[in-house]
């Protein structure tokens, strides 16, 4: 996939220690717009590297990274203007930890959006762009 850097990346193309291309760009079916986005994905994956940490340095499952606007438009309950258009939004699991652990463990220190969900979380940067905080449950 080439990106909008003019970078050639492969799937198993690491952005940093734990994450790569494939997991932000769905098997790099998911083309970044903009050299923003491009960095907006480089920085969450730099962010996430410290949210794996905190969650024991266990193995992270994104389900969903970057999404271009027509695969979110088709995403049930998608929010016509998500972070995940910019990179700037991660749904993710964990097989060690449910939904509500890695939701009680990153509450009181995420500083963005923290959504929970029955089968994953979603964590977002939405600090990085001047908005407030936010928590929501869709259980």
């Amino acid at each position: 996939m080439k990106l909008p850097s003019n970078n050639l990346v492969y799937p198993s193309t690491p952005i940093t220690t734990h994450f790569t291309w494939s997991e932000a760009t769905n098997n790099c079916t998911r083309i970044p717009l903009t050299l923003a986005i491009e960095h907006n994905i480089i920085n969450t994956a730099i962010n996430l590297e410290k949210i794996r940490h905190l969650l024991g340095d266990r193995p992270l499952i994104i389900t969903s990274w970057y999404r271009t606007p027509s695969v979110n438009n088709n995403t049930h309950d998608a929010v016509k203007n998500s972070l995940h258009l910019t990179g700037l939004a991660i749904d993710f699991k964990s097989l060690q930890l449910t939904p509500l652990q890695i939701y009680q463990i990153l509450d009181p220190i995420h500083p963005g959006g923290l959504g929970l969900y029955s089968t994953f979380c979603h964590l977002d940067y939405r600090n990085w762009l001047g908005k407030p905080q936010a928590r929501w449950s869709k259980l």
